[in-house]
């Protein structure tokens, strides 16, 4: 599932910026991420009737996969270059909306029923912040579905973070595992929200509720 990516260059100033793009068409393995999520919410909810916000939404992946099976659906993230891949990608469906914001920052006024952050919880900077706003714009019986990357320097898009890749850096990788640990002990230790289940396959997934 991490591999579900291409890649492209951005150039600013002179230097090269690598942006990851994710796979927005129905290949057999964002089939199978899909129907994984779905079967994760629907143990605790009902998806045709509720609301999704998709926190960290990247170029609009999650949008094209959920939008059929929730009444409506909105994704953030606080590149505005994903946000305008992800509107064009998107244009002709109803039932999407996006808009440029950020975790600590959500720029929606409205709550919702189903708040998934895909891939995204540990890059956030301010983690006191992004439970304040997601507390906010949770309902009061809010699911919230955290999906992360492995502990383990396998199955990445970018070589230098897989230990079996001649490009591997060690250094670069420590700072990702403490990253991903620190977000982990953030989840595991806040005290707004009830962690329903977790399941580390191969990928890291959280369920807690308001």
């Amino acid at each position: 599932w991490v591999n579900l990516r291409r890649s492209f260059f951005l150039y600013y100033g002179g230097s090269k910026m690598k942006k990851t793009i994710f796979n927005t068409k129905l290949t057999k393995d964002n089939e199978a991420l899909r129907d994984y999520i779905i079967r994760e919410i629907n143990k605790y909810c009902n998806m045709p009737k509720s609301k999704l916000l998709d926190i960290g939404c990247g170029n609009g992946r999650f949008g094209k996969l959920l939008h059929n099976y929730v009444k409506s659906y909105y994704g953030t993230d606080p590149d505005k270059k994903y946000i305008e891949i992800a509107k064009k990608d998107a244009k002709t469906i109803k039932n999407i909306k996006y808009k440029l914001g950020k975790a600590e920052k959500i720029p929606f006024k409205e709550t919702f029923d189903i708040i998934i952050y895909s891939f995204s919880w540990h890059f956030i900077k301010n983690y006191h912040e992004a439970l304040k706003e997601l507390d906010r714009v949770s309902t009061k019986d809010g699911l919230i579905v955290i999906l992360e990357p492995s502990l383990l320097p396998r199955g990445y898009k970018d070589q230098r973070l897989n230990a079996d890749s001649k490009e591997f850096d060690k250094r670069l990788w420590n700072k990702k595992l403490k990253q991903l640990k620190n977000a982990k002990s953030v989840i595991e230790n806040q005290k707004r929200f009830k962690i329903l289940e977790f399941e580390s396959k191969r990928i890291n997934l959280w369920v807690l509720k308001k």
